[in-house]
């Protein structure tokens, strides 16, 4: 019920329309006012940005993340307030990077295809060379959920 946006501090295309599914999904299911917690994207502010959320916000018991190594990041942090990941409070990361799988413990993520991605950059960078006054376009890639141990009910 309790469930933070954490991280992050562009306003750039990827982390905005993540910001407004999280805020969609909390009005969809009836759940607390947004926390968005701006912090910068690396493990060192997540730890620090993790303490900082639970002191102002004891009451999350969840975190969306915006990218994978905030959330790494946060766990630390959350295992350092004597709590487990997973547990007291569910992490879940964004990207899959390789660190999610065999962080301690492993990283609930969005995993996406960065392969496929550069696929569609690739064709898009090749169309605007042949018609430089193509229209812009929104491209988008499937993401998977890969639930590991960062998530779970609140014990």
């Amino acid at each position: 019920r309790h469930i933070a946006y954490f991280g992050g501090v562009a306003k750039a295309g990827g982390r905005s329309e993540r910001i407004a599914g999280y805020e969609q999904a909390l009005v969809d299911f009836n759940l607390d006012p947004p926390v968005i917690w701006d912090y910068f994207d690396d493990k060192i502010s997540g730890l620090n940005a993790l303490k900082e959320l639970h002191a102002a916000h004891p009451e999350i018991t969840a975190l969306v993340c915006n990218v994978d190594m905030v959330a790494i990041g946060a766990c630390l942090g959350i295992s350092q307030l004597g709590m487990q990941p997973g547990r007291e409070i569910s992490v879940i990361g964004f990207d899959d990077i390789q660190d999610a799988a065999v962080a301690t413990p492993p990283l609930t993520t969005m995993a996406v295809s960065p392969y496929q991605m550069g696929r569609k950059l690739a064709r898009v960078v090749l169309d605007r060379i042949k018609d430089p006054q193509m229209p812009k376009s929104i491209s988008s890639v499937p993401a998977e959920l890969v639930v590991r141990e960062t998530t779970g009910p609140v014990g």
